[in-house]
């Protein structure tokens, strides 16, 4: 098949998907009797904040901070309580199969070395990581130019998620 045919045939398929997709997935559904702010009606029914509703500040991070890095160095006993069973097979499960295809795969990456040794020049691990504090920290100050309350506290969120992956990751 031809390179224009291959490509045809990628857009019948993706609008053959769009097409077809249930109506229910396209848009939320128009029933009129709902609050103007479900957040406030949610916030009303718990009596604490659920994770996407906690507020964020520099005074809160540490506890932030120590309250994850507990869940995480903690979840062997939640599974061992029953819970998170299906994600922690569903993760097994490909990290196997990956195992199991390394053997195939592995004579590829040994004959393209070379070129792979290029991108690990340029994705090098100071580099990379020098990447994902900027993100953060560029969302951070924008956040506080545009006096933006929302942007600065998912600046914080993402700086706390990376300390709590660098702090596994280091500690593992």
């Amino acid at each position: 098949m031809s390179r224009t045919g291959k490509l045809c045939l990628l857009v019948l398929i993706f609008c053959a998907g769009a097409w077809t997709t249930p109506k229910r997935a396209c848009a939320q559904s128009n029933n009129s009797d709902l609050p103007d702010s479900p957040s406030a009606v949610a916030r009303s029914d718990q009596g604490n904040d659920p994770p996407a509703e906690r507020e964020v500040s520099w005074r809160s991070l540490p506890g932030d901070f120590l309250h994850d890095q507990k869940d995480i160095w903690l979840f062997p006993g939640q599974l061992a309580k029953g819970r998170h069973w299906l994600l922690t097979l569903a993760i097994t499960g490909v990290t196997a199969g990956l195992i199991v295809a390394d053997p195939h795969v592995m004579p590829y990456f040994r004959s393209h070395a070379g070129r792979l040794d290029d991108l690990n020049d340029t994705f090098d691990a100071p580099i990379t990581t020098t990447e994902v504090i900027a993100l953060p920290a560029s969302l951070m100050v924008a956040g506080h130019v545009r006096h933006d309350q929302y942007a600065v506290s998912t600046a914080l969120l993402a700086g706390e998620a990376y300390a709590d992956s660098a702090i596994v990751d280091l500690l593992g």
